[in-house]
């Protein structure tokens, strides 16, 4: 329910449009990461994508990289602590996020970098 009205606010409210609107591929990778750290996946990308935007791949890397790799709240995340424990590992949430917050801005470089070798679609 709260998409959806994300979603309608994004279509009626044009504030994430302009923000984005003037952001290059970095800075729109990292809004879309940060939005997905605070609001979750879903909810950030009906607000972040709800009118055209001029970087739609960059907004993707950051909505996807960022929450999945430095945030122990994801999905895949809490899919791979359940796994672990189901074979008796006990791993460390606070290693992981370490690693992750170092991880997620490094991944998030190269999947940039490796998307400026395909343009961008008018």
């Amino acid at each position: 329910m709260a998409s959806v009205a994300l979603g309608i606010l994004a279509r009626e409210w044009d504030g994430p449009a302009r923000l984005l609107a003037g952001a290059g591929r970095w800075e729109t990778a990292t809004i879309g990461a940060l939005g997905s750290v605070g609001l979750n996946n879903l909810p950030a990308t009906v607000l972040l994508s709800a009118q055209s935007l001029p970087h739609p791949r960059a907004l993707l890397i950051g909505l996807n990289l960022g929450p999945n790799l430095a945030v122990t709240g994801s999905l895949s995340a809490y899919l791979w602590f359940r796994a672990a424990r189901q074979i008796d590992a006990r791993p460390s949430i606070v290693a992981f996020s370490r690693r992750g917050i170092v991880l997620a801005p490094i991944a998030i470089a190269a999947a940039l970098l490796a998307s400026s070798a395909f343009p961008t679609p008018p």
